[in-house]
């Protein structure tokens, strides 16, 4: 018997926006979320990244200030993604989710030889 998933809400917090109305506006404009590294000094071959272009404040405000503080960059838009899905799905802060679930994902090029061991 096939398991049946059901999504009741989305978050987005991406190079493109910082929520699902302005991922799909990019998305259809055509916009590219790869732009040139700013956000750390950085001496490598690659001077591009698909990065978060400004911080995303809304989901922290429920957050006390000390907690807020001390999350980190990607924690900061895994909470924002989560509250936004929430609100999609209708969940308030005193509602209930049986389950729930988060991903991330990144992309990179395998190079187009393995190295040999020596």
């Amino acid at each position: 018997m096939p398991r049946r998933v059901v999504i009741t809400g989305l978050g987005v917090v991406c190079a493109l926006g910082g929520d699902v109305p302005a991922l799909a506006a990019g998305l259809a404009d055509g916009r590219c979320g790869i732009g040139p590294l700013t956000l750390f000094p950085y001496r490598g071959r690659c001077r591009s990244a698909a990065q978060v272009p400004e911080a995303v404040p809304a989901a922290l405000g429920a957050l006390p200030l000390a907690t807020a503080r001390r999350l980190s960059r990607p924690d900061r838009f895994a909470l924002a993604a989560a509250a936004e899905a929430c609100r999609a799905a209708g969940l308030d802060a005193g509602g209930r989710a049986r389950s729930a679930a988060s991903g991330s994902h990144a992309c990179w090029a395998p190079r187009s030889r393995p190295r040999r061991r020596r």
